[in-house]
């Protein structure tokens, strides 16, 4: 059964970061809305100041935008579902394939990018099919519904083992140490020739 948590526990509630992440962008979007309100519109003649809105159109212009993002993310989600069946199949079948360390390092991105980052340069090394399924799962992943864990398709059971499979916890036990290590000699304001360069 999945837990919603990686190998090591690290991944703390995601479910909930994602409903505080879209209240959080409906709350900006109705602020921003209303903020518009008192900076919108013809001078009302009296201190050279744009009048108000009318809150009547403030509400229906944010509803609006909501119904146009809820539109977006139900086209998106039949693709992503897809999407993540091909990744996912492609994974089962070719296991050991650097096709799949790429997939399943993509799933790991999404699934805890700070302990697992994708560089996404790896999409142009996957077949035509694969990289369009990825980019369905990013585009869907865009509208914070739901950890990639959550979809019916791959639980967190079977993803931690295929990120210990192919070593990205390693990868990221390493990264962890080095980060350390660097503190200890540099200090947290790091190295005084940290990027300088690329």
């Amino acid at each position: 059964m999945a837990t919603g948590k990686d190998r090591d526990g690290d991944h703390d509630a995601p479910e909930t970061r994602h409903r505080v992440a879209a209240a959080s962008k409906a709350l900006r979007g109705m602020t921003e809305a209303m903020a518009g309100s008192r900076t919108s519109g013809g001078s009302d003649g009296r201190s050279g100041q744009a009048p108000a809105r009318d809150r009547d159109q403030v509400v229906a212009e944010f509803v609006a935008r909501q119904a146009a993002f809820a539109a977006a993310r139900d086209a998106a989600k039949a693709p992503a579902m897809e999407g993540l069946r091909t990744i996912v199949a492609a994974i089962r079948q070719h296991p050991g394939s650097g096709q799949v360390r790429r997939l399943v390092a993509f799933l790991g991105g999404l699934y805890n990018g700070p302990r697992f980052p994708f560089d996404l340069t790896e999409l142009r090394s996957l077949d035509g099919e694969l990289a369009s399924a990825c980019l369905d799962v990013l585009r869907y992943d865009h509208f914070s519904q739901a950890e990639v864990h959550t979809w019916g398709v791959i639980d967190g059971d079977e993803l931690n083992a295929q990120l210990e499979s192919y070593g990205l916890y390693y990868a990221a036990q390493q990264r962890r140490i080095g980060r350390e290590l660097y503190r200890e000699r540099f200090g947290e304001d790091g190295h005084p020739d940290e990027g300088c360069s690329a």
